[in-house]
């Protein structure tokens, strides 16, 4: 089973995104066709945070955080969102306060910690594999040059 899913919640998504965007983005950071989608399939935001991750239809759907929580599926493509930086001079990723609306906090560590626990969560929860799309090309080098090096 595979899913794709995103830091925030609908409504965070859609003020982002809008759908065909995403989908131009996506098939050039070639995620779709990585976990088995086609740019006609992807078509809504998940209609139930309970049960999107194992109805049929989760498949053509987009989920958040609060719809993966406590389960693994095989495969998760993760859309790392504008709310991750990263910082080249501390050569670390940032949150960037005021991009996740679904974070109320008024303290840049606590927001900081936040956000990276989210992104921690949506990471680890494809058994079999992850694949991943960042809307900042500094943070998808990041984590690239992280994952070549472990090879």
């Amino acid at each position: 089973m595979a899913r794709i899913i995103y830091s925030a919640t609908r409504k965070q998504f859609f003020t982002d995104w809008s759908q065909q965007q995403l989908v131009n983005k996506m098939v050039e950071g070639a995620i779709i066709n990585h976990i088995g989608y086609s740019t006609s399939e992807l078509n809504s935001w998940h209609a139930n945070v309970d049960t999107w991750a194992t109805e049929p239809e989760g498949i053509n759907q987009i989920g958040c955080i609060f719809s993966i929580q406590g389960l693994e599926l095989d495969y998760m493509g993760v859309i790392i969102g504008p709310d991750l930086d990263y910082n080249p001079s501390t050569g670390t990723l940032v949150a960037v306060p005021g991009k996740n609306m679904d974070v109320k906090t008024g303290d840049a560590d606590i927001y900081d910690r936040h956000i990276k626990n989210i992104y921690r969560v949506l990471l680890t929860r494809g058994v079999k594999g992850c694949y991943f799309y960042c809307c900042n090309p500094g943070v998808a080098d990041y984590i690239s040059k992280c994952l070549n090096s472990k090879k």
